[in-house]
C-alpha cells in the first residue's frame, strides 16, 4: 500500500512539473496541460536521463492526434533543489501528448519556483516511429525495447516497424494497424502473431538473443 502511494505521489510530482513548465509556455496547446491534470501519466521509465511515460490510454485517447508534429521543447532551464544548480530540461511532445522529458542531471528535484523559458525552441527530431510503437502496446510491453532498434523497414513491398532481433536474421515487427507480426529471413516471410510482445520473444528469440534482452 505504502509503495503504491509513493509511486501516485512520484506521478503526480512529475505532473506538476511538467505543468509548472507548460503554464510558462503560453504559445503551447493548453490541451498539454489539461491532460496532465485528467492523470494521462501511469508510469515513468528512466533511461540515460531521459523519462519516457506511460499514458492512460483512456486519457491519451481525448487528446492524442495523428495529425499533430512531434517535437522536443529544448533550453528550459530549471534549479535543482538538492545541488542548487540550475539544469537544462527538454520536454518530448508527440502526437499530441506529453511523452516525457529528458534532464543531465542522476537524481533531479526540481525547484518550482525557479523556471527559465526565455530561451527556448522546438526541434522537430523526435524518434516519431518510436512513439507510433508506445501508443500500440501496453507500458509494460515498449519499455523492453531500445529506442533506437524501432524503425521502419520494407518487407516485400510492406512497409513495417522493425521492433526487435530474434536471431538468425528474423525479427518481430509491427504493422501501421499495430500488428505484431515475426519477420523471418530465409525464407522471407511475414506471419501475423496473436501474442503479447513479451511472449512473442519468449517463444521466437534464440537462446543468445534471449540473453541479450535481459
Amino acid at each position: 500500500m505504502l509503495d503504491l502511494f509513493n509511486r501516485r505521489k512520484k506521478l503526480e510530482e512529475e505532473a506538476r512539473f511538467l505543468g509548472a513548465i507548460l503554464e510558462k509556455l503560453p504559445h503551447e496547446d493548453p490541451r498539454l496541460r489539461t491532460q496532465l491534470e485528467a492523470g494521462i501519466i501511469r508510469g515513468i521509465r528512466s533511461n540515460r536521463g531521459h523519462k519516457e511515460f506511460c499514458h492512460d490510454r483512456k486519457v491519451a485517447r481525448q487528446f492524442e492526434s495523428t495529425e499533430s508534429s512531434s517535437y522536443s521543447i529544448e533550453g528550459i532551464r530549471v534549479r535543482d533543489q538538492l545541488t542548487s544548480d540550475v539544469v537544462t530540461v527538454e520536454v518530448h511532445i508527440a502526437f499530441g501528448l506529453v511523452a516525457g522529458y529528458s534532464v543531465r542531471s542522476r537524481n533531479f528535484v526540481p525547484d518550482l519556483s525557479v523556471i527559465d523559458v526565455s530561451a527556448v525552441r522546438r526541434k522537430f527530431r523526435i524518434n516519431s516511429t518510436f512513439e507510433f510503437v508506445k501508443r500500440k502496446l501496453e507500458c509494460s510491453e515498449w519499455s523492453v525495447l531500445d529506442p533506437d532498434d524501432v524503425y521502419r523497414v520494407t518487407v516485400g513491398g510492406y512497409s513495417v516497424v522493425h521492433l526487435v532481433d530474434v536471431g538468425h536474421g528474423d525479427f518481430l515487427a509491427m504493422d501501421h494497424q499495430g500488428t505484431l507480426l515475426l519477420v523471418t529471413h530465409d525464407p522471407v516471410e511475414m506471419m501475423k502473431l496473436d501474442l503479447k510482445l513479451a511472449d512473442a520473444i519468449l517463444e521466437h528469440a534464440t537462446p543468445l538473443k534471449m540473453m541479450a534482452t535481459r
